[in-house]
């Protein structure tokens, strides 16, 4: 238990983990089309490259490598000045050095079992990973950081600080690029407590359409309860009336314009037909 896992292509890669005696930092794979698993390392100390077997450690991945964030043992954490990376090409180890925007940034301090998520600048095509909260032994987190994978330059994000000290909580990012939070364990007065709060943050700027409808909740919080169609009629987009139309292809419209068509009524009216 406490492996991290990452999906590239038909594959799910999980990557170490412990049986409650033994930490491994061992890669396996599972092919999703013919439910087999498969071996791609074993760590076994022929390479120094290979890192420390870990579990409750986190990964990102940019299509080319694994890069493994954190983690540890029941009496030790692993920091992140020095990050292990497996790249999927070679089948091999490399460990990569990261560094600190400024000198007194730094990098964040070691720890397992906190959160992690991660998003890729349309712009720039650059993938950066976000951790958030954690646990050190001692110490219970509470800041938030931004790793650059193209730069290996980590930036504290100090105006996005959780609402107090989390570890062993679940990380999201929506598709616009607001971190959601959830749950954990969490540390205020001196008391430790297991929580099923949720939190939120916006990692990049939000849309306007965004901004407006969260303001539109804020303002109005009955909002929600209020049916599919008289949120069409009172001019809500479609997007935040039904987010599955989300998944249409709107170049559909041009080639297939019958079918689209009824592909939308289905997903408006579906429920009005039964």
């Amino acid at each position: 238990y406490g492996q991290a896992l990452v999906c590239h292509g038909s594959y799910l890669y999980t990557v170490g983990g412990t049986t409650g005696y033994e930490y491994t930092c061992d890669i396996h794979r599972f092919d999703l089309r013919r439910g087999v698993w498969e071996v791609v390392y074993i760590c076994s100390g022929k390479d120094e490259s290979e890192p420390h077997g870990r579990y409750r450690h986190e990964l990102a991945f940019d299509g080319k490598m694994i890069y493994v964030l954190g983690g540890g043992t029941s009496t030790e954490s692993y920091g992140f000045s020095e990050i292990p990376a497996f790249d999927l090409k070679t089948n091999s180890w490399r460990i990569l050095s990261t560094h600190g925007d400024t000198e007194e940034t730094m990098v964040p301090a070691p720890r397992r079992c906190h959160g992690s998520v991660q998003y890729t600048d349309e712009k720039s095509g650059v993938t950066s990973v976000v951790i958030s909260g954690g646990y050190n032994g001692d110490w219970v987190f509470s800041d938030v950081w931004r790793l650059d994978l193209g730069t290996l330059q980590w930036t504290r994000l100090r105006e996005c600080i959780l609402p107090c000290p989390v570890y062993f909580h679940s990380a999201a990012l929506t598709p616009e690029g607001r971190m959601y939070i959830f749950g954990g364990i969490v540390k205020m007065n001196n008391k430790v407590q297991r929580t099923n709060a949720v939190h939120s943050a916006w990692l990049t700027i939000p849309k306007l359409s965004e901004i407006c409808w969260q303001a539109l909740n804020y303002y109005y919080p009955n909002l929600k309860d209020s049916s599919p169609d008289k949120l069409l009629h009172m001019g809500i987009p479609l997007k935040f009336v039904d987010p599955h139309m989300s998944t249409l292809d709107p170049s559909q419209a041009e080639r297939e314009p019958n079918k689209f068509a009824r592909c939308l009524l289905k997903r408006l009216f579906g429920s009005i037909r039964k």
